[in-house]
């Protein structure tokens, strides 16, 4: 067992490379390696939460951050992993949050998580606004998403400055490094390849030196959310199955 809790969020700017998958599988992995997990959906798009069949009808995230609910009130036990529900009101977040103290929410929440849980994970939404923002203040560590194409590449370079600019600010309201990059829907093209050296070469200039991850593309990964699991639950001895308990395995080495 881990001696230390980790929350571990995973985001970019760029929409659809896949971070809610990434988020389920990685979390549903660890939980079925015996680790306490949670999830936090901070996406108002409430996509991982209607995933894993998350009651949208209880107190979300959203209440918590409005002191309208307690953590406790919060959390759903749910099969594959415990999880604190997103809300569309999270739309609203950036004109209701005007403090400047309403950034670290997040963070004091997952102070008093982490007394219960191994690994928290954060899952975001394809924006740069103030829920991102709290997500690199209260994260150890920030996992990158990302396909073949320029744009999500050029995703992963935003992410990474924004991260930085947190860090490296005169405040340090930041303390997160960066874990790895995950090319997703990964396949044998040229496309693929050049898109692969790119993140490596990125890497190799990166402090933190990442690691880099290839997941093979798969129908699965999609046909599991309409059963509201994920592929290594589901298709436990399928090879997209084994590339997540792979980046699992380098994920538990890489902290």
């Amino acid at each position: 067992m881990q001696q230390k809790s980790n929350v571990i969020s995973v985001c970019t700017q760029k929409g659809g490379v896949s971070k809610t998958s990434t988020t389920i599988e990685i979390a549903t992995i660890l939980k079925q390696r015996g680790y306490n997990v949670l999830v936090i959906d901070l996406d108002q798009q409430c996509s991982l939460t209607k995933n894993v069949a998350g009651n949208l009808e209880t107190a979300s995230i959203y209440d918590v951050f409005h002191a309208q609910a307690t953590l406790e009130d919060a959390i759903q036990h749910l099969e594959l992993f415990d999880l604190i529900a997103s809300s569309e009101s999270l739309s609203r977040i950036d004109r209701e949050l005007l403090d400047d103290d309403d950034v670290f929410l997040l963070a004091d929440a997952c102070d008093i998580l982490k007394n219960s849980y191994d690994f928290i994970f954060v899952d975001n939404a394809p924006s740069r606004n103030k829920l991102l923002a709290m997500s690199y203040i209260a994260s150890d560590y920030i996992i990158i998403p990302t396909e073949c194409d320029e744009s999500s590449i050029d995703g992963v370079v935003t992410t990474q400055k924004d991260v930085y600019k947190l860090v490296n600010g005169r405040h340090h309201d930041s303390h997160a490094k960066i874990l790895g990059y995950i090319l997703n829907r990964f396949e044998p093209t040229n496309m693929c390849a050049i898109a692969l050296d790119t993140l490596n070469s990125i890497a190799e200039e990166t402090a933190e030196k990442p690691f880099v991850y290839t997941i093979r593309k798969s129908v699965k990964v999609s046909e599991v959310k309409t059963l509201h699991s994920a592929v290594s639950s589901y298709y436990k001895n399928e090879q997209i199955s084994k590339d997540y308990n792979g980046l699992v395995d380098l994920i538990l080495k890489s902290i």
